[in-house]
Protein backbone atom coordinates (compact mmCIF):
# COMPACT_ATOMS: atom_id res chain seq x y z
CA UNK A 1 0.00 0.00 0.00
CA UNK A 2 1.29 3.50 -0.78
CA UNK A 3 0.02 7.05 -0.96
CA UNK A 4 -0.39 6.29 -4.65
CA UNK A 5 -3.12 3.77 -3.77
CA UNK A 6 -4.94 6.52 -1.89
CA UNK A 7 -4.04 9.27 -4.38
CA UNK A 8 -2.61 11.44 -1.57
CA UNK A 9 0.11 14.09 -1.73
CA UNK A 10 3.01 13.45 0.64
CA UNK A 11 5.56 15.67 2.35
CA UNK A 12 8.10 14.07 4.71
CA UNK A 13 10.29 16.02 7.12
CA UNK A 14 13.30 14.53 8.87
CA UNK A 15 13.99 16.13 12.23
CA UNK A 16 17.51 16.10 13.59
CA UNK A 17 17.92 17.16 17.22
CA UNK A 18 21.33 18.50 18.21
CA UNK A 19 22.86 16.27 20.92
CA UNK A 20 19.39 15.04 21.81
CA UNK A 21 20.23 12.69 24.67
CA UNK A 22 22.68 15.21 26.17
CA UNK A 23 20.30 18.16 25.94
CA UNK A 24 16.93 17.09 27.30
CA UNK A 25 16.15 18.93 30.54
CA UNK A 26 15.52 16.84 33.65
CA UNK A 27 12.31 18.71 34.48
CA UNK A 28 10.92 17.73 31.05
CA UNK A 29 11.60 14.06 31.73
CA UNK A 30 9.94 14.02 35.15
CA UNK A 31 6.99 16.16 34.07
CA UNK A 32 6.45 13.68 31.24
CA UNK A 33 6.56 10.67 33.58
CA UNK A 34 3.96 12.30 35.80
CA UNK A 35 1.73 13.14 32.85
CA UNK A 36 1.70 9.50 31.75
CA UNK A 37 0.82 8.47 35.33
CA UNK A 38 4.00 6.64 36.31
CA UNK A 39 3.81 5.80 40.02
CA UNK A 40 5.08 8.82 41.96
CA UNK A 41 7.34 6.59 44.07
CA UNK A 42 9.30 5.59 40.94
CA UNK A 43 9.35 9.12 39.57
CA UNK A 44 10.79 10.36 42.88
CA UNK A 45 13.51 7.69 42.85
CA UNK A 46 14.52 8.56 39.29
CA UNK A 47 14.33 12.27 40.07
CA UNK A 48 16.61 11.87 43.10
CA UNK A 49 19.14 9.91 41.08
CA UNK A 50 19.23 12.51 38.32
CA UNK A 51 18.85 15.69 40.34
CA UNK A 52 21.63 14.76 42.73
CA UNK A 53 24.03 14.03 39.88
CA UNK A 54 27.16 16.14 39.83
CA UNK A 55 30.35 16.27 37.82
CA UNK A 56 33.74 17.91 37.86
CA UNK A 57 36.29 18.53 35.15
CA UNK A 58 39.94 17.41 35.31
CA UNK A 59 42.44 19.19 33.05
CA UNK A 60 46.13 18.45 33.57
CA UNK A 61 46.66 18.87 37.32
CA UNK A 62 43.64 21.10 37.84
CA UNK A 63 40.19 20.09 38.99
CA UNK A 64 36.98 22.12 38.92
CA UNK A 65 34.46 22.40 41.70
CA UNK A 66 31.52 20.00 41.60
CA UNK A 67 28.64 21.29 39.50
CA UNK A 68 25.09 19.94 39.13
CA UNK A 69 23.97 18.16 35.97
CA UNK A 70 20.55 19.58 35.02
CA UNK A 71 20.07 17.95 31.66
CA UNK A 72 20.78 14.72 29.77
CA UNK A 73 19.83 11.11 30.11
CA UNK A 74 22.69 9.01 31.40
CA UNK A 75 24.68 7.24 28.74
CA UNK A 76 24.64 3.47 29.12
CA UNK A 77 21.83 3.44 31.68
CA UNK A 78 19.21 0.92 30.48
CA UNK A 79 16.31 3.19 31.46
CA UNK A 80 17.67 6.25 29.60
CA UNK A 81 16.01 5.52 26.23
CA UNK A 82 12.64 5.16 27.97
CA UNK A 83 13.12 8.44 29.84
CA UNK A 84 14.02 10.23 26.62
CA UNK A 85 11.05 8.69 24.83
CA UNK A 86 8.69 9.91 27.57
CA UNK A 87 10.03 13.47 27.24
CA UNK A 88 9.80 13.52 23.45
CA UNK A 89 6.29 12.02 23.57
CA UNK A 90 5.16 14.99 25.67
CA UNK A 91 6.69 17.41 23.16
CA UNK A 92 4.64 15.86 20.37
CA UNK A 93 1.48 15.82 22.51
CA UNK A 94 1.93 19.52 23.36
CA UNK A 95 2.41 20.30 19.67
CA UNK A 96 -1.14 19.06 18.99
CA UNK A 97 -0.26 18.13 15.43
CA UNK A 98 -3.27 18.64 13.22
CA UNK A 99 -1.80 17.99 9.80
CA UNK A 100 -0.88 14.55 8.60
CA UNK A 101 -2.04 11.86 6.27
CA UNK A 102 -5.54 10.56 6.78
CA UNK A 103 -5.56 6.90 5.84
CA UNK A 104 -8.72 4.92 6.44
CA UNK A 105 -9.85 7.34 9.16
CA UNK A 106 -6.54 7.39 11.04
CA UNK A 107 -4.20 10.38 10.89
CA UNK A 108 -0.49 9.67 10.64
CA UNK A 109 1.54 12.72 11.73
CA UNK A 110 4.96 11.25 12.42
CA UNK A 111 7.10 8.17 12.86
CA UNK A 112 9.58 8.10 15.75
CA UNK A 113 12.39 5.91 16.98
CA UNK A 114 14.44 7.35 19.85
CA UNK A 115 15.60 10.76 18.58
CA UNK A 116 14.89 10.02 14.90
CA UNK A 117 11.67 11.64 13.71
CA UNK A 118 9.99 11.58 10.32
CA UNK A 119 7.21 14.17 10.22
CA UNK A 120 4.42 13.58 7.68
CA UNK A 121 2.04 16.10 6.11
CA UNK A 122 0.21 16.53 2.83
CA UNK A 123 1.86 19.82 1.83
CA UNK A 124 4.93 21.98 2.44
CA UNK A 125 3.00 24.81 4.14
CA UNK A 126 1.70 22.41 6.80
CA UNK A 127 5.19 20.92 7.16
CA UNK A 128 6.77 24.33 7.77
CA UNK A 129 4.08 25.20 10.34
CA UNK A 130 4.56 21.91 12.18
CA UNK A 131 8.36 22.09 12.17
CA UNK A 132 8.26 25.66 13.54
CA UNK A 133 5.76 24.64 16.23
CA UNK A 134 7.75 21.54 17.18
CA UNK A 135 10.99 23.52 17.34
CA UNK A 136 9.43 26.07 19.70
CA UNK A 137 8.04 23.38 22.01
CA UNK A 138 11.22 21.28 21.81
CA UNK A 139 13.35 24.25 22.91
CA UNK A 140 11.28 24.49 26.11
CA UNK A 141 12.56 21.00 26.99
CA UNK A 142 16.15 21.71 26.00
CA UNK A 143 16.02 20.09 22.56
CA UNK A 144 17.20 22.11 19.59
CA UNK A 145 16.53 21.15 15.99
CA UNK A 146 19.55 21.43 13.74
CA UNK A 147 18.52 23.86 11.02
CA UNK A 148 21.02 22.51 8.50
CA UNK A 149 20.08 18.87 9.06
CA UNK A 150 16.33 19.12 9.63
CA UNK A 151 14.90 18.97 6.13
CA UNK A 152 11.75 18.05 4.33
CA UNK A 153 10.84 16.93 0.86
CA UNK A 154 7.67 16.81 -1.18
CA UNK A 155 7.23 13.49 -2.89
CA UNK A 156 5.54 13.25 -6.24
CA UNK A 157 4.07 9.79 -6.72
Amino acid sequence: MSTKNYNLPLCVGFIDYEKAFDSVEHFAIFDALRQININEKYVNILENIHQNATAKVHIDNMESELFPIKREVRQGDPISPKLFTAAIEMIFRKAELKHGLNIDGETLTNLRFADDVAQVTEDTKSMEEQLNNLNKISLESGLKMRKGKTKYTRLIL
